[in-house]
């Protein structure tokens, strides 16, 4: 998911620093009850797809103690020949192991909202409340950018209809080019996930675009293997 882009802030955590297990455990001297260790400035997340197969329950084990506590699996049933959904097993096996979790849909201009229901259908029963919307597709050249406009906020509107919350996913290459969304503000009241690969692991350090002069989420690493696991993405929340 998304390319490179590059920004500037305060506050820098190298990813080295971010993924460090652990923290310090506060000890007093006085009898009093346990105080637990602080929480960390920035939570840190990954992201998964159908891509990166199964999750074992010794791999989130290992990301909980890195200090990873949100996963957002894609919801996807591709055809092949492409790896089969992982959506309701990856989600189950967060749970199991007291993640949060979250989801994402990829939006295909050429498919549309339709796509999206379908691909939500895939949610139905699991503990999910919000999706985020992937809108980096680039396949669709004969679409002007206010036609691909018109077709985010109609996906959109498929994620909240049934009963999501949601925001988009995209990164500054993408939308800030003519070619496909024209550095649209028209979406700037959603929440963003912006991919931003500069590796640092702070959402504050973020380069604005869209209208957005912040995100909720920032993937600061694509495809990476996390303690075995291939295939993943690494992001930081606000």
């Amino acid at each position: 998911m998304g390319r490179n882009q590059r920004g500037a802030g305060r506050q820098r955590v190298t990813l080295t620093a971010a993924l460090r297990g652990g923290a310090q455990q506060q000890i007093l001297r006085a009898p009093a009850a346990p105080v637990p260790p602080p929480a960390p400035a920035h939570a840190l997340a990954v992201d998964v797809s159908n891509y990166t197969g199964p999750l074992s329950a010794a791999a989130l084990e290992a990301w909980k103690r890195r200090g990873i506590g949100l996963v957002i699996v894609q919801a996807v049933d591709p055809p092949a020949p492409y790896p089969p959904t992982q959506t309701v097993g990856q989600i189950r096996a967060c749970v199991a192991a007291g993640l949060q979790v979250e989801a994402y849909v990829y939006l295909w201009f050429t498919l549309g909202a339709s796509d999206i229901k379908r691909k939500l259908e895939l949610l139905k029963g699991l503990p999910i409340s919000r999706v985020w919307l992937d809108v980096e597709d680039t396949t669709a050249t004969h679409m002007s950018a206010k036609q691909r406009a018109n077709l985010v906020m109609a996906a959109l509107d498929v994620i909240q209809a049934a009963g999501f919350e949601t925001g988009i996913y995209t990164g500054g290459w993408f939308w800030r080019a003519e070619q496909y969304m024209a550095n649209t503000i028209a979406f700037r009241a959603f929440n963003l996930w912006s991919a931003q690969y500069d590796g640092i692991a702070d959402a504050s350090v973020f380069t604005p675009y869209g209208g957005w002069d912040r995100c909720t989420l920032k993937q600061f690493r694509g495809t990476t293997t996390l303690d075995g696991v291939p295939n993943v993405d690494l992001d930081v929340s606000a």
